[in-house]
């Protein structure tokens, strides 16, 4: 792929899948000079989540290895000489060298205080370990020997780390009767079995729903490597900081938007205790309490594991 990275010796990168087409190459004319790595700006392919469903990010890659170019200045010519000698343009020659990765640190920048994703493991992201790469003879692959970092295969947006202007909130079901709503997470809908004796529901109830109706949100990573050119691990100074690097880059975010919220929100609320007019007790303080905890006195079923 072509890249508009200004060709220089350092570390090149790859994004998969890449989300930037590839443009012109660098002025001035040295159009045969290919560009393998990513073009600025820096982005992933974009992605499209739901306020109930986020796909995997599988496969979420940055590729990295270290390219030395050295530089091939053109020459004028020489017209009045025989034969002529036609003027050439300066070029760029280029090899991927072996190169020492010391560290390698990658994380949201835009959203969730770094860990925009569903899960809180701390496993969100993925970093190359500490050790020699290249020397490297063939175009960027995963599979290679370039220094690989991204996103851990399974892991999904959250939606509300994302779309952060939504106020969503709910009383989980059965809770007790002064509860503090769960915010700005997705209304279960499950279980619920409405013919069962006694009926079960998700939720007490529903307590706000305003999704957040941007179609699309922009998040932004940032990547910093550590690394230096020392290539025997005996060397004392193998582990040493010598040069940082550290590139941002980009994803789009889009939100598949139903036509209205309403007959969503009608099922959520379908789906609640509240809705069918069974509300929990305020704890009798009375001692013995009347009436007596498991026995129902107006006909209401008695839920045993409710708080």
């Amino acid at each position: 792929m072509a890249t508009n990275v200004t060709p220089s010796s350092g570390l090149e990168y790859t994004l998969v899948p890449d989300g930037t087409s590839t443009g012109a190459e660098i002025p001035p004319a040295n159009q045969s000079y290919p560009y393998p790595g990513s073009q600025t700006p820096y982005t992933w392919t974009p992605v499209t989540i739901s306020y109930s469903e986020s796909p995997a990010m599988n496969g979420y890659r940055v590729q990295a290895r270290y390219k030395n170019v050295t530089y091939v200045p053109g020459s004028s010519g020489d017209p009045s000489a025989v034969p002529p000698v036609p003027a050439t343009d300066a070029s760029y020659t280029y090899s991927y060298i072996q190169w020492h990765l010391v560290s390698q640190t990658l994380t949201c920048t835009s959203h969730g205080s770094g860990n925009p994703f569903e899960s809180s493991t701390g496993n969100e992201y993925i970093t190359a370990s500490n050790a020699l790469y290249g020397p490297t003879t063939s175009s960027p692959t995963a599979s290679g020997s370039d220094a690989i970092a991204g996103i851990t295969d399974g892991e999904k947006y959250n939606y509300f780390k994302v779309f952060d202007q939504s106020d969503v909130g709910f009383i989980a079901g059965l809770s007790a009767y002064n509860a503090v709503p769960v915010e700005n997470q997705s209304v279960p809908t499950t279980p619920y079995a409405p013919d069962a004796n006694p009926p079960t529901y998700p939720t007490d109830t529903v307590t706000n729903f305003v999704p957040d109706e941007r179609e699309s949100v922009t998040t932004t990573y940032s990547l910093t490597t550590i690394y230096n050119l020392i290539t025997d691990p005996s060397d004392p100074n193998y582990n040493a900081y010598h040069f940082s690097d550290t590139i941002t880059f980009s994803q789009t975010v889009n939100q598949n938007i139903p036509s209205s919220w309403g007959p969503a929100l009608k099922e959520l609320v379908n789906r609640s205790y509240y809705k069918h007019n069974l509300n929990p007790w305020m704890p009798d303080p009375r001692d013995p309490p009347r009436p007596v905890p498991g026995i129902t006195v107006d006909g209401a079923p008695d839920y045993n594991n409710a708080t």
